[in-house]
């Protein structure tokens, strides 16, 4: 009985180590993410997130679909004739979806979140590399998020 009641104690405070212990452990930064503290603080990272806007928002002229990129759009309209008939412009026949379209503001969002966390270390001098190439993609940053805000008008 009397070596439960120490065995218990033991076992209660070896519990209250190990649960206690730990703090150290779950502090630490996660190892296959990439925190914002740590990220956009190299040239070489911000011309990596530059580039994977550029695929993202810029049109495509490859010959799937249409074939014609942004220019598609015009597509049996006065500017531009098409081989296929589309009564989208005769009244009463072209209706809008209740969902869908192009009103998803994710790569505005990448914009701004790039402009607010760069361009205040680019100010401090904190990004390592050159500073012409540094100022080069904080103005390719704005000019795709000023071609975004196009494309919604």
């Amino acid at each position: 009985m009397k070596t439960t009641k120490i065995l218990e104690k033991i076992l209660g405070i070896w519990m209250v180590g190990a649960f206690f212990a730990c703090n150290d452990y779950l502090d630490r930064e996660p190892l296959t993410m990439v925190t914002p503290e740590n990220y956009l603080t190299e040239e070489s990272q911000l011309a990596s997130y530059a580039n994977n806007l550029y695929s993202t928002i810029l049109p495509s002229h490859s010959n799937a679909g249409s074939g014609y990129g942004t220019y598609g759009m015009d597509m049996h309209t006065d500017k531009m004739a098409h081989k296929n008939y589309d009564n989208r412009y005769a009244p009463g026949q072209w209706k809008v979806d209740q969902s869908g379209g192009s009103w998803s503001f994710d790569m505005i969002y990448s914009c701004n979140y790039f402009i607010q966390n760069v361009v205040p270390k680019s100010e401090v001098g904190e990004i390592e590399g050159d500073d012409t190439n540094i100022k080069q993609y904080i103005g390719e940053i704005y000019f795709l998020r000023a071609y975004e805000y196009f494309k919604k008008l």
